[in-house]
């Protein structure tokens, strides 16, 4: 049973070019984050930033900044993915275990692969699919964007 749900933030519950300094939240994505959060689901936020980048203001806008327990930036950690002491930590708020956990990422490495490493279920979010000569780990979901995942965790539970 899934009690957490870690997101990575470009690509994952953004929208625009990857060169703009602060994309802005999905308003797709937004609505799938108060779904999950309705469903009493632990909501965490773990992204690879630097120095200038601030994901709280963006969530702000979005209206989803108090929905996440905690967020988690790499610039401020002083470490960032796939180091296995950020995935410690990020488990460590997660309140729970590895398999209680869902990380969610477009990054097949860093959001699928490394999670995969520490017990966390993952899903790749990839609205074209996978890349030639890509596989997922087992166990691991191809998803097109955020959107599926109240349905499927519900789905999950019965």
């Amino acid at each position: 049973m899934i009690r957490t749900v870690v997101f990575d933030y470009g690509g994952t519950i953004t929208f625009g070019a990857r060169t703009a300094p602060s994309r802005p939240v999905d308003p797709f994505a937004a609505a799938a984050l108060h779904v999950l959060h309705r469903l009493g689901l632990r909501l965490l936020l773990a992204s690879n930033t630097l120095e200038m980048q601030d994901r709280r203001p963006a969530l702000k806008i979005a209206g989803v900044d108090h929905l996440f327990y905690e967020v988690f930036q790499s610039h401020l950690m002083g470490i960032a993915k796939p180091d296995p002491e950020f995935y410690r930590r990020v488990l460590t708020a997660a309140q729970g275990t590895p398999g209680q956990v869902l990380w969610v990422g477009n990054s097949l490495k860093k959001d699928v692969v490394e999670p995969a490493c520490h017990g966390i279920r993952t899903a790749l979010v990839r609205p074209e699919g996978l890349h030639q000569g890509e596989r997922l780990p087992n166990g691991a979901i191809l998803i097109a964007q955020i959107g599926v995942l109240p349905r499927l965790l519900t789905e999950q539970e019965k």
